[in-house]
């Protein structure tokens, strides 16, 4: 394949993307980048950015077109901008955290307190919002959006739930169940004698018998977002 345009380009871009968590190629191209054709940035991958766009996606992200053609990227560190070689890391105050290993789809909202509806289906299209874990899950694994109080504080309303739903439940485990009506709620699962029950841990919430519900997975992890 002949390079026709400027690949420190595209790695720049490449570490855009990165840098703005956007896991998806042609998320970024369509809303970041504003291509009409997701396909091109393919192109670009093996041929280089066309030095006719440069000074448009220059300016769409925040750079110089001199600067995105020599694969230089601005980031701001809070006190000003500075200026980073695309083959150098970004300088961080943090240690590294554990290696990611996946990245599963957020499906939709699952309540935490009184039952409505769940999305437990969802199409794994380039718009759907990917979440990276270090856990290793089933391939069908997902997330859902807790809605509710009901296990506050552990779970409070507003987290996400990685949900495994080809993993063995067991006692004690929280999971998200479904009933007859579609609706389904996130509870720890508990077994009393022969009987299986959903509990909260927000006490004012009841318990209630598993009876007819369904389980549609295991909670292996909450991620709280605060804004």
């Amino acid at each position: 394949m002949k390079i026709t345009g400027s690949k420190p380009a595209f790695a720049a871009l490449e570490r855009d993307r990165l840098l703005r968590g956007i896991p998806s190629k042609r998320r970024y191209a369509l809303e970041i980048l504003r291509l009409k054709d997701a396909q091109n940035y393919s192109h670009w991958e093996k041929r280089g950015v066309p030095r006719k766009e440069l000074v448009r996606i220059a300016r769409l992200i925040g750079i110089s077109a001199d600067g995105l053609d020599k694969g230089i990227l601005e980031y701001s560190n809070g006190s000003g901008r500075r200026q980073v070689a695309v083959d150098k890391p970004l300088p961080d105050s943090v240690q590294e955290g554990p290696d990611i290993r996946s990245w599963y789809p957020l499906l939709g909202s699952v309540p935490g307190g009184n039952p409505s509806e769940a999305i437990e289906c969802a199409r794994r299209d380039p718009f759907t919002e990917l979440i990276p874990t270090s856990l290793h899950c089933s391939p069908n694994a997902f997330y859902l959006r807790v809605v509710g109080k009901s296990m506050e504080p552990d779970i409070p309303d507003d987290s996400l739930v990685l949900v495994d739903p080809e993993l063995s439940f067991q006692h004690g485990d929280v999971v998200v169940a479904r009933n007859g009506d579609n609706e389904a709620n996130i509870k720890t699962l508990l077994r009393d004698g022969g009987s299986w029950y959903l509990a909260p841990k927000n006490p004012d919430y009841p318990t209630k018998p598993l009876g007819d519900c369904i389980i549609v997975g295991v909670v292996r992890e909450a991620i709280r977002r605060f804004r």
